[in-house]
């Protein structure tokens, strides 16, 4: 019974690591903060799944078993590591899930049988629920949900007769906007019911046709509160003033994602009489017929359950952190020089971006011509690295997802565009908006990582750099080899550069000037010039 409780503990403390990891996805306003509550939630499932009925076992050790729980521990060890370099990065966040589950139901099946596996399946297809969403699945759903609710609320008001008019996920009425931004579009909600209507099924033992009915009500709901709450808030800013749009956004969020649970709750019991039965009748596994597990097995999974944070910190060198960059760029107000003879103004950031943004220390810029009659906005922020989660979270902030909040419309994909200054090229993205107004943004987004970007070109070698991978793709590779050459950092900065130019090619020569003009280069800690 010891040894029971001994591989029992070691697959608990695997899952209590890569808790910790995914909690830097639920923090603050993040669609996935029901994600602290998966976890118990999901123990409770199981142990009223599992202790239900007397099993008479063959008393055997399965080799097989314990060949497949031991590889998939260790896969889940390599993935955790892995993790290190970027908690949000959730292709090894997933394989760590997986990998976790597998190594749960092997352990469950040495212990109790196929009965005992057969029965967790539920319990632990509910645990990805706490999982964010890989990128290519989240982000189309995001789109098209806040065009959904755009498209609506634009109808409604129309039928109300107001003169409203959506420019992407902005509406206008007069002179007034009210913004339908990305924690607007209903994803929250929809997370959160999905994950509910899982539990819930499992919960009342609904049958296969119930359980998928409740899921289907889920969206339903979440469209329906949803619609409702963006509605609600254009009424009452048409009504009140843009001033009341702050306050009362988060509180309609938080009634239409109330109402969303007890309505899914309401249906859930009327779906209920339909549930298996017998689902109180307590089971117990019979201990005198419980497989016999050597102590050899559970002392090798003790040993892979405590090993993460030791591999980590024997792999990485966390010295980098402190490490000046072979290649480094910043902005300095004072100075830079223009040939052009732009000025410059620094403006406070809003504190409403900065609460998004989170960065350690940042300016907005206002660069103007010398006739005044053209304007550059930027914004120069960066992370120091001592907040890891917030750090990571500036690769959530790129301008294809936040120029949305402005009522812009991106005309055609981000493309490429690194910018030569002098030493090295700083990796900058080239996007095309059209804005509310009709007229043509051009944006220039530039995400810096002190070891991803900056020692690449002497680390990773010329045929990489001069390959035909986009920037992400080399990104990716970088990243991949960093892992495993043991190297992380969690300093990073950003430069976004903003104005309005109708002639694509006069926008890149604009902005090849502008960067060069706006940054302090330096190679081994020397400053040097273009």
């Amino acid at each position: 019974m010891l040894v029971v409780l001994l591989s029992s503990f070691s697959v608990f403390i695997s899952w209590l690591i890569l808790y910790i990891q995914l909690s830097y996805s639920w923090g603050g306003d993040s669609s996935y903060s029901y994600g602290w509550l998966v976890g118990p939630m999901t123990f409770f499932l199981l142990w009223q799944r599992l202790f239900r009925e007397k099993r008479k076992m063959d008393g055997q050790f399965h080799f097989g078993g314990a060949f497949i729980c031991i590889g998939t521990l260790i896969l889940a060890v390599l993935s955790s590591v892995l993790i290190e370099v970027n908690p949000f990065w959730r292709l090894p966040l997933w394989s760590a899930t997986l990998s976790l589950i597998g190594t749960s139901l092997s352990l469950l099946y040495l212990i109790g049988g196929r009965a005992w596996v057969v029965n967790s399946i539920i319990p632990f297809v509910f645990l990805l629920t706490m999982v964010p969403w890989p990128t290519f699945v989240e982000r189309p759903v995001i789109l098209k949900l806040t065009g959904a609710v755009s498209y609506f609320v634009v109808e409604v008001l129309q039928l109300l007769e107001y003169p409203a008019i959506a420019y992407g996920n902005v509406i206008r009425v007069g002179e007034l906007l009210v913004g339908v931004e990305e924690a607007c579009s209903g994803i929250k909600s929809l997370q959160a019911l999905l994950m509910m209507a899982l539990f819930v099924g499992e919960f009342w033992r609904l049958k296969f046709a119930g359980r998928w009915i409740l899921l289907v009500w889920a969206v339903a709901l979440t469209m329906t509160f949803n619609f409702a709450r963006a509605l609600s808030l254009s009424l009452i800013v048409l009504r009140g003033g843009g001033d009341l749009f702050d306050k009362w956004h988060d509180t309609l969020g938080y009634l239409a994602l109330g109402g969303g649970m007890l309505a899914l709750f309401f249906v859930a019991s009327k779906l209920s009489s339909a549930s298996e039965e017998n689902v109180n009748e307590k089971r117990s596994c019979d201990s005198e017929k419980c497989r016999v597990i050597p102590f050899w097995f559970a002392a090798v999974l003790f040993i892979l359950a405590i090993s993460p944070p030791a591999l980590s910190k024997l792999w990485y060198d966390d010295s980098l952190q402190e490490s000046v960059p072979l290649y480094n760029w910043y902005y300095e107000f004072g100075t830079t020089e223009f040939e052009v003879g732009y000025s410059i103004r620094e403006e406070e950031v809003p504190k409403r971006v900065s609460d998004i943004l989170a960065f350690d220390y940042g300016t907005r810029l206002v660069l103007t011509s010398p006739d005044s009659t053209f304007h550059v906005e930027g914004w120069y922020y960066g992370y120091t690295g001592e907040r890891k989660s917030d750090s990571l979270g500036a690769f959530a902030h790129s301008p294809n997802v936040c120029m949305q909040a402005t009522g812009a419309i991106q005309v055609g994909d981000g493309v490429d565009f690194p910018i030569d200054v002098g030493s090295f090229d700083m990796p900058f993205k080239h996007f095309v908006f059209e804005m509310p107004d009709e007229t043509i943004m051009q944006v220039f987004w530039c995400l810096w990582d002190d070891i991803y970007d900056g020692n690449q070109l002497e680390r990773i070698g010329t045929d990489v750099n001069n390959s035909k991978l986009s920037a992400q793709e080399k990104s990716r590779f970088v990243k991949f080899v960093n892992a495993f050459q043991g190297r992380r950092s969690f300093k990073r900065k950003v430069l976004l550069l903003g104005f309005r130019e109708e002639n694509n090619e006069q926008a890149l020569v604009l902005a090849k000037e502008l960067v060069r003009g706006l940054v302090t280069v330096e190679k081994d800690g020397e400053v040097v010039k273009f």
